[in-house]
């Protein structure tokens, strides 16, 4: 089962205030200078963008999977609702190479400066897969900063957004 990468909001609100905004792509691999709102999600983050003849809305995450053979059959669905309209599917849907490595999960009592390593006991070495995940979603006018606007990932990740103004 698919499963976002558990980033906590401050966390990515104390990250995106000690460096700046993130650098935000969509599908085709162009930076959105300067989105008209954006908001943080936990493994990413989702902007609407205004620069070129439409409005959009841009999404980017880093998903996590027990597979590491991902492909765009078994991605996540991605689906964003703006106010009382009808859920939008994505028009665009890019999935990135997937990045997986070993960790080695530790005791959470040998976790402190005073304990001894050589007594702390580790357990078997984990394999953790990420891959990013980028879709743009048509949109007819830019949301209001009261609209309710709803990011579904799969089946069980539901995000209300609180967007912000970026200029």
């Amino acid at each position: 089962m698919l499963r976002l990468r558990l980033l906590t909001l401050p966390l990515l609100a104390a990250a995106a205030a000690a460096c700046g905004k993130p650098a935000l792509y969509d599908c085709a691999g162009e930076l959105i200078t300067y989105p008209a709102m954006m908001a943080p999600v936990e493994g990413g983050w989702v902007a609407v963008d205004t620069s070129n003849s439409q409005i959009r809305a841009v999404v980017e995450l880093q998903v996590s999977s027990a597979d590491p053979m991902v492909s765009a059959n078994n991605a996540p669905v991605l689906q964003l609702r703006v106010g009382s309209a009808a859920p939008l599917d994505p028009n665009r849907v890019r999935i990135g190479n997937i990045n997986c490595h070993y960790m080695v999960p530790e005791r959470a009592d040998c976790r402190g400066l005073q304990d001894d390593p050589k007594h702390c006991i580790y357990g078997a070495p984990e394999e953790r897969c990420y891959y990013p995940v980028r879709a743009e979603f048509p949109l007819e006018e830019v949301p209001l900063l009261d609209d309710l606007v709803v990011l579904r990932v799969g089946d069980s990740q539901t995000f209300v957004l609180a967007f912000r103004r970026d200029r």
